[in-house]
């Protein structure tokens, strides 16, 4: 049984999105290149098959992508 959620922890949302490993690498993704950048950001989306269109519109269209997010790459439209 996994350990439960910290109170002030949550988890990663789904907005849009059928497949939630893919969801997960791509708030990764995001949150990576609020960190080290586009180009790292886009490797690491690579190395784990997020496909090119996707990586794309997430890392050059942020307001295309389907949630919203502060300069730091966190999720700021999260329920609760």
């Amino acid at each position: 049984m996994a350990a439960p959620l910290r109170p002030e922890s949550r988890p990663l949302r789904v907005i849009g999105r059928g497949d939630t490993l893919t969801a997960q690498k791509v708030e990764v993704g995001i949150i990576l290149q609020a960190m080290l950048g586009t180009g790292g950001a886009a490797e690491y989306l690579a190395d784990n098959a997020v496909h090119i269109s996707v990586s794309l519109r997430v890392l050059t269209k942020p307001a295309l992508r389907r949630g919203q997010h502060d300069e730091f790459g966190i999720p700021t439209d999260l329920e609760g």
